[in-house]
């Protein structure tokens, strides 16, 4: 019952954090047969039923590291059917498909982007040398936490 933490290093490091939101969110997702029947989305199965989907906090200042890190993550996404909400810090950012954004205006910035899926919290940011770094933590409580504050900041933008 205890957290893991998990510590990633350089652009290989932010490479396995992207790699584990895939693979994480692929390997719990919900089964649409059992899912009950609400309100449509943007982010809906073919035939109905919820993506499966993780939540961001994104960062201008950070996103690129990302991307270097990960070129084809989105069309990975995409390919996988994984939605995602992203709110982001500062302008830029685009919808790649399966994905709703909102904007929080730059004098707001973060200097953390944040990850929230599947029982875990992952967290990216640069360290003095300007060299990304992030952390994964594995808890469920953690996880229900901040993603009750996501849906919370999301309903208010």
């Amino acid at each position: 019952a205890k957290p893991v933490v998990k510590y990633y290093e350089g652009t290989g490091g932010v490479r396995i954090i992207l790699q584990d939101v895939l693979e994480t969110v692929t390997r719990n997702a919900p089964n649409p047969s059992l899912e009950k029947r609400g309100t449509p989305s943007l982010l809906q199965r073919e035939g109905g039923g919820e993506l499966p989907k993780y939540f961001v906090y994104s960062s201008a200042d950070i996103k690129h590291y990302l991307y270097k890190a990960y070129p084809n993550f989105n069309k990975d996404r995409i390919k996988k059917q994984i939605a995602n909400q992203v709110i982001a810090f500062g302008k830029g950012g685009e919808i790649a498909g399966l994905d709703e954004r909102k904007w929080i205006d730059r004098s707001h910035d973060s200097p953390t982007y944040i990850i929230i899926y599947s029982g875990k919290v992952a967290m990216i940011s640069l360290d003095a040398t300007k060299n990304p770094v992030g952390v994964i933590v594995e808890n469920q409580a953690l996880y229900q936490t901040q993603k009750m504050l996501f849906e919370f900041n999301w309903g208010r933008l």
